[in-house]
């Protein structure tokens, strides 16, 4: 029997510092010969790195061939350079150096990104990077965590380019190991069988989507952006955007009546009627 050699992970630390990369490592991998860290896992605190410097470069690339990394993690990516996160031109240079690694090393690269702390004049916080959406087009993967140690943590699927997206689930982190725990699965309150009763309370072939949204609001079945979401995940319902306002319609065609072509034609994608 084969068994697969473990990835090689180098963790470039820009935040915590040597002391309390310690203080975890005393709980995440006690022994009873004291600390004893994967022999997978490479941490280093990086003080001052930019990754568009020449020289830092060199640096992080000896180190990826040293030691035969196939993971590379940066955290927090906002420190790890010094361009302007809001300016697509700078944002390019990075992603750009970033896919020249992956493509010359053939590794994986995880980067961690802190979102803004809510504020009276932002109440849900928010991206650091708002302003580039050059970030999330780059990602193959993009998780997002919100919460707290005590309420716990929810773990979103915001894009995977490859797959389907996972539901998003309750997680919390265990105080005494700092192991991440998976605690309970999100039961959605709207679903499409919500949004096939709006559309069948209008008793019509087609609905105009302001009604529907309407018509939802006021009996308390969702908001706007809600139901803006089922129609974009939905099965079973298609939107006509051929004119103004744009309509709903069931996506199930009469093939006595329509050939192949006029029933694909007739299915229009929900996300660039809705965008």
């Amino acid at each position: 029997m084969t068994i697969n050699k473990l990835p090689v992970v180098l963790y470039l630390d820009y935040e915590m510092g040597d002391s309390a990369i310690k203080e975890r490592y005393v709980k995440m991998c006690p022994t009873e010969k004291g600390i004893e860290p994967p022999p997978n896992l490479l941490v280093k605190h990086i003080l001052k790195g930019n990754l568009l410097d020449e020289s830092f470069q060199k640096t992080l690339e000896a180190w990826i061939v040293e030691f035969g990394i196939n993971i590379l993690m940066l955290d927090p990516l906002g420190n790890a350079w010094d361009g302007d996160e809001n300016k697509k031109l700078d944002v390019d240079k990075l992603t750009s150096y970033l896919n020249t690694l992956i493509h010359k090393y053939k590794i994986s690269i995880v980067v961690a990104h802190h979102f803004r702390k809510a504020t009276k004049g932002f109440t849900s916080g928010g991206e650091m990077a708002a302003g580039s959406y050059k970030w999330s087009a780059w990602l193959d993967n993009h998780i997002t965590l919100q919460g707290n140690l005590k309420g716990g943590i929810t773990v979103s699927c915001e894009k995977n380019r490859h797959r389907i997206k996972f539901e998003r689930f309750l997680a919390k982190i265990n105080p005494d190991t700092l192991a991440f725990e998976f605690v309970t699965d999100f039961e959605r309150k709207y679903t499409e069988a919500t949004l096939i009763e709006l559309f069948e309370h209008f008793n019509s072939d087609r609905v105009a989507i302001p009604e529907l949204i309407k018509y939802a609001e006021s009996i308390g079945k969702g908001s706007h952006s809600t139901i803006r979401k089922l129609i974009r995940e939905s099965d079973a319902l298609a939107v006509d955007d051929s004119g103004l306002p744009h309509h709903l319609y069931k996506k199930v065609a009469d093939r006595s009546l329509f050939g192949d072509a006029d029933i694909q034609d007739a299915e229009i994608s929900t996300d660039s009627a809705l965008e």
